[in-house]
């Protein structure tokens, strides 16, 4: 057999397989569908030994590489079971495998890789010197490699039983990786660097998704430990309704550290094991040399098709009904495994040949009818909807009774209740109020004329202030010969400000407002007092809005109560129809009160327009129908609208513009296709289910109520015992 047979039978598309002498280094290479080649070659035997004798037990190794952080697994093959005898993680490549190093003694290793390596089905130029440094440096013999994002879709649809539709969230420090799987296949990777706000950088990551109208509602967390549970309840708290990618509120799942190495063996030994049982069928194989090996030896071992991996599944024989296997139409159905048919003993003695005879009929005739009339096939086609964005306007008129598609009017329909509430808060403002400090000055007068000191007049210190209580005339000063006599007079003084610190001492200097020192100075004459001071609790303008707003709130809550006990089972409200009218507002304290606790009582008249349900779908209908792309149908049960903006009229009639967000189904015409399924093969499936894609068929899944193993995958022999199912792929 050759090596192009050998691969192609494999059908590899998802782990990259190497190729190596039995005895030394790499010396083959099957890229792109050409051969590299240097002497005699084997596979490498992988899971088992091919000498005779006992061998020792081989270790194998899968190394995941990340920007931060690297983790390790080493396993071993158990017969059919591979254990995974212990998991690291750290900071580098390095630690983890001297740490796995420490226990077990490893040689080989898969390598798991972010996608940022690859390119194409192949690793980067720049990426490769890294990783031949890091085999070099532990001996380690390169077995291929797996991204994991890829792996990790590849473990989840081997336990859930069917390829996942979710969205992969890759977490690192510095990076975002979001990876779109449909049906298993990676649709679109995408990387977003991180900044201060994840919730910013994720609808970055989505925007990058520019071909997808409608993403999946599953997202699954995997990466760097210690961000996944705050970003998790981040993700938990996001207004989903408002992201029209998103048709429903997504499931958020995180999975453990372990998860993506454990993913990494699984997938690199699934894909592994199915090269070993192959390559065994050949010893040696000779193939002409095109090119030298290339220095690593990484390579894809099949070109690059859609899809990098093709899981498939070995079902035991089971008479219940078996999970179902969900398939692409170019992919490959599972192949059961092949069974020996009983023998018939040989009835030695002659007389005995007729009833032999006879009883092979009756087991033949039973096999026959077992096969023709026992197995039973569902086969689900998945048909991908298609979801348009259409703007629209309508008006609720209260006057009309039909819908009038033209006018773009439907029936509407006013509902109105009175509500009271009564509601206090805590007052957040505050005030400082007291008195101010009084008592006795001195004006004294040192120039040769008279002044007279208005009532009002600013006198005191560099910290205090104070007024005269009255007008006050001060006489002159007089000259004795030897000196100057000076003016004085006594009056009473009040501080400018309230508060102890016009409370000063006697026997302080004063200056006088607009005249100097020189001129005229006050002294007081004894100690002031009677300046306090205190802060008291008061309405502020924002506690009257907020307490407004708080009470309004919980009489719509309570009126929608209420009105929806008047609706009828065909009608619904539009929220954003909602409106209130004050009846009587009643505050116990006015802005700018003292009171510690404000409260209102509050009296309001709301009222809601309704509409039937079936007025609005029939004019949604109508609307759509010349604007539905042949092949579709309206799915008015999965549609919806968003309103943008509401308008009232002075009749009370409400207008709102909405984006409706229509749900098409692809109009399947099954003629043909159900007629040539009794007893297809595998290939002839895929082939007939390929010939649905222009009716938007992305894939179907087959469920056997009841099997047989020895068919294989061919379909059941009759018709009726064959049922086909068209199913929304969302």
């Amino acid at each position: 057999m050759s090596i192009a047979s050998i691969m192609k039978k494999t059908n590899t598309r998802f782990f990259t397989i190497l190729l190596y002498d039995i005895d030394s280094s790499l010396c083959a290479l099957y890229n792109n569908g050409q051969y590299q080649y240097n002497g005699s070659m084997k596979f490498l035997s992988f899971l088992k030994s091919k000498t005779s004798g006992k061998s020792p037990t081989t270790y194998f190794l899968a190394l995941q590489i990340g920007s931060h952080t690297s983790k390790a697994a080493v396993w071993l093959q158990k017969g059919e079971e591979v254990e995974i005898q212990e998991t690291v993680k750290g900071n580098t490549p390095e630690h983890v495998i001297r740490k796995a190093k420490e226990s077990y003694p490893v040689s080989q290793v898969i390598f798991g890789l972010p996608d940022t390596y690859v390119e194409g089905e192949k690793i980067r130029d720049d990426k490769l010197p890294r990783l031949k440094q890091i085999t070099e440096s532990f001996s380690l013999t390169p077995l291929g490699f797996v991204v994991v994002p890829e792996a990790i879709a590849h473990f989840m649809g081997s336990e859930d039983g069917s390829p996942p539709t979710a969205i992969l969230l890759g977490i690192e420090q510095d990076t975002l990786t979001l990876s779109l799987f449909r049906v298993g296949m990676n649709a679109k990777t995408v990387h977003v660097t991180r900044t201060d706000s994840f919730i910013t950088d994720l609808e970055e990551g989505i925007k990058q998704f520019t071909s997808e109208e409608i993403l999946p509602s599953k997202i699954v967390l995997y990466g760097e430990e210690e961000f996944l549970e705050p970003i998790k309840e981040e993700l938990l708290a996001y207004p989903w309704q408002n992201n029209e990618k998103f048709l429903h509120v997504p499931k958020i799942e995180s999975l453990t550290w372990e998860y993506s190495i454990e993913a990494v063996v699984h997938a690199g030994v699934s894909e592994m094991s199915e090269q070993e049982s192959v390559s065994e069928e050949t010893e040696e194989v000779t193939v002409p040399v095109k090119t030298s090996a290339t220095a690593f030896g990484f390579t894809t071992a099949v070109p690059a098709t859609s899809t990098r991996y093709n899981p498939t599944a070995e079902p035991a024989v089971n008479h219940q009904t078996e999970p179902p296997h969900r398939r692409l139409p170019h992919l490959t159905m599972p192949t059961l495994p092949k069974l020996a048919m009983p023998k018939i003993p040989v009835l030695p003695a002659p007389h005995r040949l007729l009833p032999a005879a006879a009883m092979g009929v009756v087991v033949l005739a039973f096999l026959a009818g077992t096969v023709l009339f026992y197995p039973k096939t569902t086969i689900t086609l998945l048909a991908e909807p298609k979801v348009t964005e259409q703007e629209v306007t309508i008006k609720l008129n209260t006057s009309l009774s039909d819908i009038d598609i033209g006018t773009g009017e439907i029936p509407g329909k006013v509902y109105s209740v009175t509500v009271t509430e009564s509601q206090n808060t805590d007052t957040t403002g505050t005030k400082t109020i007291g008195e101010k400090a009084t008592g006795t000055i001195a004006l004294i007068n040192k120039s040769t004329s008279e002044k007279t000191l208005r009532k009002g007049t600013v006198l005191g210190t560099s910290d205090v202030s104070f007024t005269l209580d009255e007008d006050v005339k001060i006489a002159s000063a007089s000259d004795t010969g030897e000196s100057l006599d000076y003016g004085k007079v006594t009056t009473k003084a009040t501080a400018a400000k309230i508060g102890p610190r016009g409370n000063i001492e006697s026997e302080v200097e004063l200056t006088i407002n607009d005249i100097s020192k020189s001129s005229a100075v006050a002294r007081s004459q004894e100690k002031f007092s009677g300046g306090t001071e205190r802060e008291i609790n008061i309405v502020s303008e924002d506690d009257q809005g907020s307490l407004l707003a708080k009470a309004t709130d919980a009489l719509k809550d309570k009126a929608r109560e209420q009105l929806s006990s008047q609706l009828g089972s065909d009608e619904k409200f539009l929220d954003e129809s909602i409106a209130e009218n004050i009846v009587e507002k009643k505050f116990n304290a006015d802005v700018g009160e003292e009171t510690e606790t404000l409260s209102l009582d509050l009296v309001l008249e709301i009222s809601q327009t309704s509409y039937k349900v079936d007025d609005i779908n029939r004019f949604l209908e109508g609307y759509m129908k010349e604007q539905i792309d042949e092949g579709f149908k309206l799915d008015i049960e999965k549609s919806f609208f968003r309103v943008i903006k509401t308008e009232e009229d002075e009749n009370g009639n409400i207008t709102f513009t909405a984006n409706y967000h229509a749900f098409l189904l692809p109009d399947v015409t099954l003629d043909g296709f159900t007629d040539k399924l009794a007893g297809a093969s595998a290939k002839k499936l895929e082939s007939l289910v390929g010939n649905l894609t222009s009716q938007n068929i992305v894939g179907y899944e087959i469920t056997n109520t009841r099997s047989l193993p020895f068919l294989g995958s061919r379909l059941p022999l009759l018709k009726n015992n064959i049922a086909v199912e068209v199913e929304v792929y969302e």
